[in-house]
C-alpha cells in the first residue's frame, strides 16, 4: 500500500501527471477538482454549491470538499493505494484528511511538489483548454478542438481567465502553500521542478517513487 500526495498551484501540471502515475504504478487517483466538476455537471447540491466559489477563483468550503473525500476513500478502489491530486488545499483540510487515514489505518507516504514560476503559471492557465467529459487538459497549441479520448469540444473554464488565474494562484499562496509546512518533518517531500518538459517531470517522479519506494508498492 502507497498513499501518495501531490502537490503544486494550479497550472503545474499535477493532473498530467497524476495520470502517468495511475497507468504506471497502479496508484489509484482521487482528483477533488474533477469530482467537484462531475457533482457541477449533474448539477446536485454539492455541485451548485460548490459551483460558486470554484467561479470566482477561490478555494471551495473544507466542510464540502471533507465531506466528499471521506465518502471516496471508503470506496473499495482505493483500499490499495491512494494518490491524492487537489487535496488537501488547507490545513484544515489536512488535519482532516489525518484523522480519517488515521481511522482507516492508513498514513500519506509520500509528497510530491511541482515548482513553477506564477508567470509560466498564467501562461499555461490563459492557454488550457479543458474537456467538459473527462476533465483532461490541453494547451491552445496543441490546436485541436475535441479530446481525443472522448470527442468532447473542448472549452475554456471560466477560472482560467488571466485575472482569476492570477487570483487562484495568490489563494494557493495564501491558503493552500502552508499545507507544506503542517507536513514538513512529518512526511517526506520530494520537491520537483515543474517547468520541465512533461517527460521529463514524469521521468524524475516515477524513477523517484519507483527507487525509494519499491517495497511500499508491492505491500
Amino acid at each position: 500500500m502507497f498513499n501518495l500526495l501531490l502537490f503544486g498551484p494550479p497550472g503545474s501540471g499535477k493532473g498530467t501527471q497524476a495520470e502517468f502515475i495511475e497507468k504506471e504504478l497502479g496508484i489509484k487517483r482521487l482528483v477533488t477538482g474533477d469530482i467537484l466538476r462531475e457533482e457541477v455537471r449533474k448539477q446536485t447540491e454539492l455541485g451548485m454549491q460548490a459551483k460558486s466559489y470554484m467561479d470566482r477563483g477561490v478555494l471551495v468550503p473544507d466542510h464540502l470538499v471533507i465531506s466528499m473525500i471521506r465518502e471516496r476513500l471508503l470506496q473499495p478502489e482505493y483500499q490499495n493505494g491512494i494518490l491524492l491530486d487537489g487535496f488537501p488545499r488547507t490545513v484544515a483540510q489536512a488535519q482532516a484528511l489525518d484523522a480519517m487515514l488515521n481511522g482507516l489505518g492508513k498514513r500519506i507516504d509520500l509528497i510530491i511538489v511541482l515548482q513553477v514560476s506564477e508567470d509560466e503559471l498564467v501562461r499555461r492557465l490563459s492557454e488550457r483548454l479543458t474537456c467538459a467529459s473527462c476533465g483532461r487538459t490541453y494547451s491552445a497549441n496543441d490546436r485541436i478542438n475535441r479530446c481525443p479520448y472522448d470527442g468532447t469540444i473542448l472549452e475554456k473554464r471560466s477560472d482560467d481567465q488571466p485575472d482569476v488565474a492570477r487570483k487562484r494562484i495568490a489563494v494557493y499562496n495564501e491558503q493552500t502553500r502552508p499545507v507544506l509546512d503542517y507536513y514538513n518533518n512529518r512526511v517526506r517531500i520530494v520537491l520537483i521542478d515543474g517547468q520541465k518538459s512533461i517527460q521529463e517531470v514524469k521521468t524524475e517522479i516515477i524513477g523517484k517513487i519507483k527507487v525509494d519506494y519499491a517495497s511500499e508498492l508491492e505491500k
